[in-house]
């Protein structure tokens, strides 16, 4: 990734390859093992426990052996969560290139709060959720809206500080753009006219030889 955000004239290569790589972990960091898991409940034959434990999964899978259960519970939550963290992150990149020309580098003030509010999002995602997973089952419907509509306000509120500094790069950029043009057509209406040629005596052209002889007859 480093390498392909500083040669590749665009971030779109590091950037999918940041991607692609948090993919492969999230699908085997997840896949292999419920894979696993699900060989092996799949071997192993029902019990009081197992079925006390996952009764609404007991009826409605018949047979003798067990089957991996995982309780979906905060899973929706936080797929809705990483979502909206996920469109403010693709805005802001999607801002960047259009204001600032480049998803990675530019000035100084949006290279920093873009960095600043991606950790924010991140943060936010954590907290959200962690808060979810603790309160699941003790969060009364206000607790859960004033939380959730705190934390989403509080990110809103931080991302427009970067839009902030791309459009004032990009009106830095237009005047600075002005300025140049402005010299350059300043330079253009000074430049001096070619010299003209001049047809006084003293320096036209000697008369040819059978001028000249001609002339010498007249005498």
């Amino acid at each position: 990734s480093k390498v392909a955000a500083t040669e590749d004239p665009t971030a779109d290569a590091s950037i999918v390859n940041v991607t692609g790589s948090n993919s492969v972990n999230v699908f085997l960091g997840l896949g292999l093992p419920w894979t696993i898991a699900a060989i092996f409940w799949n071997t192993r034959t029902r019990d009081e426990d197992w079925v006390r434990r996952y009764q609404d999964v007991a009826s409605r899978y018949e047979g003798s052996n067990c089957v991996f259960a995982v309780p979906a519970s905060n899973l929706g939550f936080s797929i809705v969560c990483f979502c909206c963290a996920s469109l403010g992150a693709i805005s802001l990149l999607i801002a960047r290139r259009r204001l600032v020309h480049g998803e990675l580098g530019g000035p100084r003030s949006a290279k920093v709060a873009t960095s600043v509010v991606l950790v924010c999002y991140w943060a936010g995602y954590v907290v959200t959720v962690s808060w979810r997973a603790l309160r699941y089952e003790d969060a009364s419907s206000s607790e859960e809206l004033g939380v959730v509509v705190g934390i989403f306000l509080i990110e809103i509120l931080l991302s427009t500080a970067p839009f902030y500094f791309y459009f004032r790069a990009a009106r830095q950029e237009a005047a600075a753009q002005e300025v140049a043009n402005g010299h350059d057509h300043d330079a253009a209406s000074r430049t001096p006219d070619p010299p003209r040629e001049h047809s006084d005596a003293s320096t036209a052209a000697p008369p040819s030889d059978s001028a000249a002889t001609v002339a010498a007859n007249a005498e």
